[in-house]
């Protein structure tokens, strides 16, 4: 089993970023309700354009759109290609959010709430600290799953690491095969000292 951590690819594909602080807030409380509420949301729809500040802006901003666009409080930006293709797999890894997609040049988006999450780390290996309420009190530099744990899974997050989305090789092998764009996923597991040494130089590049 390989495991993968989601990243869009900021570099060749335009992100999306919320309109207005308006629109985090509606997301937030959708991401919380329970899912029936959202199936049945008939409510103002959330609307996202394409970033132009902070990380996730892109330079030059006529980047092309992707099949997957940005990563939202653990929910996944995927294309109308992006749904259909992985629809049978997206079933069992979460539920759908619609949103509103200003400037996309004809790109629809749907928002994937990852709702698996799977104690899959090795607490112990992987040398997490916790905050008292269990959240991970900072990021997980080398991650060691529980093979077990993973056997099955396709996208996952794991407890009180929040946000982050984990994808086996079974997920990334169907985006593969179907030439959806927009994936920059790196492998966190497992990894061999030439991966991590790669790793960094890839980090000390991108600074240059």
């Amino acid at each position: 089993m390989v495991i993968h951590e989601y990243r869009p690819d900021f570099r060749q594909f335009s992100s999306l970023e919320f309109v207005d602080e308006q629109q985090i807030s509606l997301l937030i409380r959708l991401l919380y309700s329970d899912p029936e509420t959202t199936r049945a949301y008939d409510g103002p729809m959330i609307r996202v354009r394409r970033a132009t500040e902070g990380y996730m802006a892109t330079e030059p901003n006529d980047l092309p759109f992707g099949d997957t666009a940005a990563l939202m409080f653990g929910c996944i930006a995927l294309s109308r290609k992006a749904m259909n293709t992985l629809q049978p797999m997206l079933q069992l890894c979460g539920r759908f959010i619609p949103i509103v997609c200003e400037d996309c040049e004809g790109w629809d988006y749907r928002l994937l709430q990852v709702t698996k999450v799977i104690d899959a780390l090795d607490q112990e290996r992987t040398g997490i600290k916790r905050w008292p309420d269990g959240r991970v009190r900072e990021p997980i530099r080398r991650p060691i799953f529980r093979e077990d744990a993973v056997a099955t899974a396709l996208a996952f997050q794991v407890p009180g690491y929040w946000g982050n989305v984990f994808l086996t090789d079974l997920f990334m092998q169907r985006v593969r095969e179907a030439g959806l764009t927009g994936f920059d996923c790196p492998l966190v597991w497992p990894y061999s000292d030439a991966e991590e040494r790669e790793r960094f130089l890839a980090k000390r590049r991108m600074k240059q």
